[in-house]
């Protein structure tokens, strides 16, 4: 007896596939993938779904490097950095017989631009009306729409794509000397006119910011 893969085992390993294929330069290891929410939108023609993907990274591969301070990290017993990152998918329920080809968006700020960038459709973190789909030209061209999170600081609502959801603790960062900074430094920088360069100051240390030693 042949035993098939289910449908949701094949739509996690093909949104693994694409996540991993959008890495870049970067190496993470896709741990788990969890659907939380399932349900059929445009007449039952499409199906959403949204979940959370689990990922470790190896803070000595040479890929992520470029990653700040991902070497001091907390780790599991792995020796990997844990993260997670919300996700999304649109996906036709009767794909053609050719298959579907997935578009895939790394949310800016948790949001969904596909939407209204090609089919003209109002701005929506959880398209659900026939104004958030606008005028279906991606779903008439039968397209799986992917969007995953990657951004820590997004508000955590219905739809929105961030990242890092499963730690909700107060970053420490160890310094290289005896140190460490606790909390989180945020900054709005102001463009300074300027015919020779443009400067950003960044207020240092930050309201809230302490240090141990």
């Amino acid at each position: 007896m042949t035993l098939r893969p289910s449908r949701s085992a094949r739509l996690a390993l093909a949104v693994v596939v694409v996540i991993l294929a959008a890495a870049g330069t970067a190496n993470a290891e896709v741990r788990r993938l969890v659907v939380s929410t399932r349900e059929e939108v445009l007449g039952g023609d499409y199906e959403k779904l949204g979940g959370t993907v689990e990922l470790e990274l190896d803070p000595a591969h040479p890929a992520n490097a470029a990653i700040v301070d991902l070497d001091r990290a907390p780790r599991n017993a792995r020796g990997r950095v844990e993260a997670s990152a919300d996700f999304m998918v649109l996906r036709p329920r009767r794909p053609p017989a050719r298959g579907s080809t997935a578009l895939l968006e790394v949310s800016n700020r948790g949001g969904k631009a596909l939407l209204p960038y090609f089919n003209r459709a109002t701005w929506s973190l959880d398209p659900s009306t026939a104004e958030d789909f606008g005028d279906r030209l991606l779903m008439r061209l039968h397209l799986t729409l992917i969007w995953v999170g990657w951004q820590f600081d997004v508000p955590h609502s219905r739809g929105c794509c961030g990242s890092a959801r499963r730690s909700r603790a107060t970053p420490t960062v160890r310094s290289r000397g005896s140190c460490a900074a606790i909390g989180r430094s945020s900054d709005r920088p102001r463009h300074y006119r300027s015919p020779i360069a443009t400067t950003w100051p960044i207020r240092w240390p930050t309201p809230g910011m302490r240090t141990t030693c």
